[in-house]
């Protein structure tokens, strides 16, 4: 039994990286280390555990913020390029617009999307450099941020991602690199006016948070956490709490922006 393609049959996982499904399959059997003979066994009731924890992780981090048109991004922005090409800037428009509504996080913005960049730009100031982590499909939302002549290093924990941002900078002629990274791991070394964080925060544990804010070499950092619930229901503020005590003990100070389903800490470092 092929256990990564199992975990993949779920349609909103089959995007995913292999070498990631195979990464989380492996600590799933260092927090378990009994289990990886029974699945290897194919005892059914081993079988079913592991297929249920991983996927429930990959979700929490991936799966379900994604619409279930997420798997033609590459076709979309096949479409944006020939906007681009023909100099179509009205039609370009709107396919950013159909791109960011593949992904719950970046759909949710559409609203308010100038504003959200205007407000944290207000605080930073315009910048000449953006570092992006976990950067999803906020890249796309570029049209919105109202800069020119910008650097920008996004990173993403699956690479087909990384690869769909690096594409997306290619087309639109930024100055940009889009990688992979897994920040539980490592923090980039780039430097940076401003780092985006957007809705991060919550799906990773609070040390590497922690370790991440602290290692990261940039002036301002722009955190988010959801204010409601992908169906809508008011969020538990408890992480927020955690994160302004880590944010005290670094002698950090920040502002907040709230809109109507994010709040974003806009931290000076």
């Amino acid at each position: 039994m092929n256990l990564i393609e199992k975990i993949k049959e779920k349609r909103e996982l089959s995007y995913v990286d292999d070498a990631l499904v195979r990464e989380y399959i492996e600590e799933y059997f260092k927090r378990n280390p009994g289990e990886k003979e029974k699945v290897e066994a194919g005892e059914k009731k081993a079988v079913k555990k592991i297929l249920k924890s991983v996927r429930n992780s990959l979700r929490l981090v991936y799966g379900s913020f994604l619409s279930r048109d997420y798997l033609k991004m590459d076709e979309k922005l096949d479409e944006l390029k020939k906007k681009i090409d023909t100099g179509n800037t009205e039609d370009a428009l709107e396919m950013h617009k159909e791109i960011l509504r593949l992904h719950a996080s970046t759909r949710e913005r559409l609203s308010f999307y100038k504003d959200f960049f205007e407000e944290i730009f207000a605080l930073t100031g315009k910048p000449s450099s953006i570092l992006d982590i976990g950067a999803g499909l906020n890249p796309v939302a570029y049209p919105f941020m109202g800069l020119s002549d910008v650097e920008y290093n996004a990173y993403e924990l699956n690479s087909k991602d990384a690869a769909f941002i690096q594409k997306y900078f290619d087309i639109m002629k930024i100055d940009g690199k889009a990688e992979k990274m897994d920040i539980t791991k490592d923090v980039p070394s780039v430097r940076a006016d401003v780092c985006f964080a957007l809705k991060l925060v919550d799906i990773v544990d609070n040390k590497t948070v922690e370790r991440v804010v602290r290692g990261l070499d940039v002036k301002f950092i722009a955190a988010s956490f959801p204010t409601k619930t992908v169906s809508l229901r008011r969020m538990n503020v408890v992480r927020r709490g955690g994160f302004q005590r880590m944010l005290a003990r670094q002698g950090l100070s920040y502002e907040k922006i709230e809109f109507e389903n994010e709040l974003v800490y806009v931290i000076k470092k």
